[in-house]
């Protein structure tokens, strides 16, 4: 939920007061900027003036300046006693709790929600935001009690349905999850998160078809752009003779997984172009010949007037992937530079071992259950205890200190190789199918090993991305991908040794895969 009010304020009308109360006239009929201004004049005579400086802090949240309104509504803050029972402070907490949750420091954001329960512990928006924040932290138990208590006082509230839903779903309740979605969608017909959250846990159940069509939605949410030209609810028919860009939308991931359907796209369209991460280009390009290949960038380069079609990325599966029988099973479908992965080969052949094995330990970030998703390379250690395995490290970003920390514990210190030379995915496509195996956790690296048919072996917490679905050891999307699934949410101890035991039989000869 995330919707602030502003409330009548009572009391002796003095000359602050009264441009106080011009002020917040100003604000409630919407002319933010007028608003603004008035309240500034008060702070400047009257600095520690609670209100203006609040509501201040409010307008820059609704004009989307969040770090401006997150600075200000902590000055706010500051001016009142530790001890207070207004309900305005509380209302302030509230809204600076918005503005984190904005700015994704999610943790800060609940213990400012947590701060105003304490000055009104009634207090329904303050409630509401609080379960959101413990939803997206990971701690469901928690969100579902607290959204809970706001449905028993306020029923009628589809955004606390809404996320009482995906509370649910990361229990894996996942018939109270479709049917409190439902709810959310009976109460607000027009509610496009619902729907999408909706589609994503039909996904997961693998009801693909039905997982589709809410997806769909997305693009009527705050996440994603405004889908303008682009050909929403198209049908398999309407590609016949069509020339069809296929545009760019979510993550990298995304983008190498959706891929996987444009050998379906290519037989149905007259020509097909595809929108794509410029790091992913090249290894797109040699790819799928006779595809034309653009970079995606802000502003785009390409013109809608040179297509027939415009056709998002994400809404390739809805055409062609309905059922499991849908996917092909084919051993890949991107093809890596055959010269760079002979140079990755002849740097590898360096670091002994008789198996040389990827490792990615952290994925997602905090809106996508990095928290869930990701196992500190400290837990990894049965992994690394076994011999004749050297390890490389194709996890993104900066990682040398926690590398340095962990190879201080290993006989055979993990490979830990520049950023900047494996952030191109044509350059990372060469190392890892010169690797032997890869073992990571759900990130974009499943996605490029399964594309190029590399075999992979993930760790999937107990509730997963939709992606890798709910029962089977391999995903819909990748043969050479084998799924080891988290017996109990936070608990990796089980999986890790069962992966463990597995490579240790691969590195003494017999085959794990």
């Amino acid at each position: 939920m995330s919707k602030s009010r502003i409330e009548n304020r009572q009391g002796p009308v003095s000359s602050v007061q009264s441009e106080f109360n011009k002020a917040l006239v100003l604000h409630q009929l919407g002319q933010l900027a007028e608003a603004e201004r008035a309240y500034r004049a008060i702070l400047k005579s009257y600095h520690r003036h609670f209100d203006a400086a609040h509501l201040l802090g409010l307008i820059l949240l609704q004009s989307g300046q969040a770090e401006a309104a997150e600075r200000q509504l902590g000055r706010a803050l500051s001016f009142v006693p530790k001890e207070t029972n207004n309900p305005n402070v509380a209302e302030a907490y509230n809204n600076r709790g918005l503005a984190l949750m904005k700015l994704r420091r999610v943790e800060e954001a609940l213990a400012s929600f947590d701060r105003g329960i304490v000055v009104k512990p009634d207090h329904i928006d303050v409630l509401a935001n609080r379960g959101a924040a413990l939803q997206e932290l990971g701690r469901a138990d928690e969100a579902l009690a607290t959204l809970d208590a706001v449905i028993a006082m306020q029923p009628r509230l589809a955004a606390v349905h809404n996320n009482r839903g995906k509370a649910l779903s990361d229990l894996r309740r996942f018939e109270e999850a479709l049917a409190t979605f439902d709810r959310a969608i009976a109460l607000q017909p027009d509610y496009p998160e619902a729907f999408q959250n909706r589609g994503l846990t039909q996904l997961l159940l693998g009801e693909f078809a039905q997982g589709w069509e809410g997806s769909e939605h997305r693009w009527r949410t705050p996440d994603f752009q405004n889908s303008g030209q682009l050909a929403l609810w198209v049908k398999r028919g309407d590609l016949q003779n069509k020339r069809v860009l296929v545009v760019a939308e979510q993550g990298v991931g995304d983008e190498i997984m959706f891929a996987s359907v444009i050998p379906d796209l290519v037989r149905d369209a007259k020509s097909v172009t595809l929108e794509c991460d410029p790091r992913l280009s090249g290894l797109f390009a040699r790819s799928f010949p006779g595809v034309g290949i653009i970079d995606r960038k802000l502003p785009a380069v390409w013109k809608a007037s040179d297509f027939d079609l415009l056709l998002p990325a994400g809404s390739l599966g809805r055409l062609y992937r309905n059922a499991r029988e849908d996917f092909p099973v084919r051993k890949s479908y991107l093809i890596p530079n055959p010269e760079i992965t002979a140079k990755w080969k002849a740097r590898l052949s360096n670091l002994g071992g008789d198996l040389k094995i990827g490792i990615s330990w952290k994925g997602g970030t905090e809106k996508t259950r990095r928290q869930a998703r990701s196992i500190p390379l400290e837990l990894w250690q049965p992994l690394f205890a076994i011999k004749g395995v050297s390890f490389i490290s194709l996890q993104y970003g900066t990682v040398k200190d926690e590398i340095a920390a962990a190879n201080r514990l290993l006989s055979r210190p993990i490979t830990c190789f520049e950023p900047r030379e494996i952030d191109d995915f044509d350059q990372l496509a060469g190392l890892v199918s010169s690797l032997d195996l890869i073992i990571t956790v759900q990130t974009t690296l499943v996605h490029l090993s399964g594309a190029i048919g590399q075999a992979c072996r993930v760790l999937v917490p107990s509730t997963p991305e939709w992606r890798y679905g709910l029962k089977d050891n391999h995903m819909a999307w990748y043969s050479s991908v084998r799924l080891y699934r988290q017996a109990k949410p936070a608990e990796w101890g089980e999986t890790i040794d069962r992966v463990a035991a597995d490579l240790k039989s691969l590195s003494e000869g017999s085959d794990a895969r």
